[in-house]
């Protein structure tokens, strides 16, 4: 949890091979703040899901979006509520209708109703491998569907909201607004969300992290006194229970946010008996026209590449003099190429070339992109296609197009989550390592 609470909820879920932002309900200079303290650059975020269109949950989206193009997940109505929020001119939404499934890179999302004052509030089950996690906050009361969406999950994000005496004694809040609180399209308190708890214990359920606590009508101290005795009497003692807050990006606060990256994973590693990611701090990416002097370093993640048998059609290594006229005949006002530099080491380069040489194509660019293997999971491959998308156009170019073998599925969902669509297939047209192999056709338009 990089937030949770009534001044602004957003949280992340990685796997080793995904990052998913849920809500942007911090401002977006605190969500880089904490993401890069988990040890992930914003460029790295495979889509951010919103659960609703309440301020706490979108205020940040405006300033984060504009800056990094974060693909939006939503359902439409949150998307017709939010765009008011500065978002009118986002280009990249990726609309699904409440109660459906839909993966990002290798991370099952399912969706599902909750009951809450929203225009179409929304909770998530996630599932990578053998693991799941459970995402509900900001709802009135469990509804069953929701209880059944959630029996397979090993971790469960859960709102305490308040506890119901401090609510009702409040002095601040007016008996309409408690009332708000306390209905079925309000909020959990305490009491409620042990009850939905308990519900799934038969389950596989083995933590749970306590979120979205009022700041004036609950402490953590009093949300866990209220989860942890029932759990205890329902013999489940072992049952790990952690609380986030939003003031600061807390130790607590922190552990919350590994323990969502655990939960779909096999486990933490640990360094001095402190939890931390494998993951390596995140490097600015400069995005900038290739000179002769990195064709060395271009050749060799091309090499590696055809090494793989499953990014290119090449299937002979290549030398540097040898791509040496391929280089030249690129410049950067036409066909140009580009290199990611991290700290002046190449760690991906995206090359332009002709579509098709008759007039009509003229405007419509295919497009290649090889990422380092060193560099991989670093954001490079997706910072390489928003630079094209936003470049495009100054270059004359309206529609992009990338050719991958059906079984990449790795550059394939990088395409898919940059706003590619799949525009055709050609079946069994490559033979690599004597293997039929299909070629995918991506595509968007700029």
């Amino acid at each position: 949890m990089l937030g949770s609470g009534s001044a602004g909820n957003s949280a992340l879920v990685s796997t080793s091979h995904c990052h998913i932002l849920i809500d942007g309900g911090l401002s977006a200079r605190q969500i880089v703040v904490r993401l890069e303290q988990c040890g992930v650059a914003p460029e790295q975020l495979d889509g951010l899901l919103l659960t609703h269109e309440h301020g706490d949950h979108v205020c940040g989206l405006e300033v984060l979006c504009r800056k990094f193009a974060i693909p939006i997940y939503c359902n439409s109505q949150t998307a017709e509520a939010i765009r008011c929020f500065g978002l009118g001119e986002h280009k990249n939404w990726r609309i699904f209708r409440t109660g459906g499934e839909f993966t990002i890179c290798d991370v099952l999302v399912q969706s599902f109703p909750v009951p809450h004052d929203a225009v179409e509030p929304v909770g998530y089950a996630f599932h990578a491998g053998n693991r799941g996690l459970g995402f509900i906050t900001d709802l009135g009361f469990p509804t069953k569907m929701l209880i059944e969406r959630l029996r397979e999950v090993h971790t469960l994000v859960i709102e305490t909201n308040h506890d119901e005496k401090l609510l009702q004694s409040d002095p601040h809040r007016p008996w309409p607004v408690k009332q708000r609180i306390m209905s079925r399209h309000g909020h959990l308190s305490n009491a409620a969300a042990a009850s939905v708890i308990e519900q799934l214990l038969p389950g596989k359920i083995e933590r749970v992290v306590l979120g979205h606590l009022s700041r004036d009508c609950n402490t953590p101290e009093l949300a866990i006194s209220a989860v942890r005795p029932q759990m205890e009497r329902a013999g489940r003692a072992d049952l790990e229970i952690f609380c986030a807050i939003t003031r600061r990006f807390s130790t607590d606060v922190r552990k919350c946010a590994l323990l969502l990256q655990w939960s779909m994973t096999a486990g933490l590693l640990k360094e001095s008996g402190e939890h931390r990611w494998s993951q390596t701090a995140a490097t600015k990416i400069r995005i900038r026209d290739a000179t002769e002097a990195d064709l060395p370093a271009i050749v060799e993640i091309h090499n590696a590449a055809i090494a793989s048998g499953s990014s290119t059609a090449q299937l002979d290594p290549v030398t540097v003099e040898g791509r040496r006229e391929w280089f030249r005949a690129h410049s950067p006002a036409q066909y140009p190429i580009w290199v990611a530099d991290l700290d002046s080491a190449i760690g991906g380069w995206l090359s332009f070339r002709e579509f098709l040489p008759r007039c009509a194509y003229r405007g419509t660019v295919e497009l290649s992109v090889y990422v380092s293997e060193q560099f991989r999971r670093r954001g490079v491959g997706r910072k390489l296609l928003q630079e094209a998308i936003a470049r495009g156009p100054q270059l004359g170019m309206h529609s992009l197009v990338g050719l991958i073998f059906g079984h990449n599925e790795p550059s394939i969902a990088l395409f898919r989550v940059a706003g590619f669509e799949r525009w055709g297939l050609l079946p069994g047209v490559a033979r690599v390592n004597q293997s039929p192999r299909n070629l995918t056709i991506f595509g968007r338009h700029v």
